[in-house]
């Protein structure tokens, strides 16, 4: 048998379990969708959970994108830091890089990543 049952429970108690409930109920399982076919409570869940999945594995792709960004960014800042080199091809001693305490870095970090967020 291919078919799988799951029984669900709602605790009327909890808000969360309330207002999915009320959503869940509230919706016409006699409504066709746009193929014709009658959307079930049964389908909705199942939609809703992969949906939910779906975007939960896009986000991490995301975020291990902009992490990888974020190291050949940090990587390639270093490199430069230590050449010294300006645009004018004048070479200057190299400055001693001071370290960022963790709230700036982490400051940085978030700028960036909202600054990525736009592409």
């Amino acid at each position: 048998m291919m078919e799988r049952r799951l029984n669900l429970r709602f605790n009327l108690a909890r808000e969360q379990d309330r207002r999915a409930w009320e959503y869940l109920q509230s919706r016409n399982a006699d409504v066709a969708d746009s193929d014709g076919a009658h959307k079930s409570k049964n389908r909705f869940i199942i939609q809703a959970l992969n949906a939910c999945a779906e975007n939960e594995t896009r986000k991490n792709d995301e975020t291990a994108f902009i992490d990888r960004i974020i190291q050949e960014l940090r990587k390639e800042l270093r490199s430069f830091d230590r050449t010294g080199i300006h645009h004018t091809n004048e070479v200057v001693p190299p400055q001693p890089v001071q370290e960022a305490d963790e709230q700036e870095r982490a400051e940085a970090e978030e700028n960036l990543r909202c600054f990525l967020d736009l592409f």
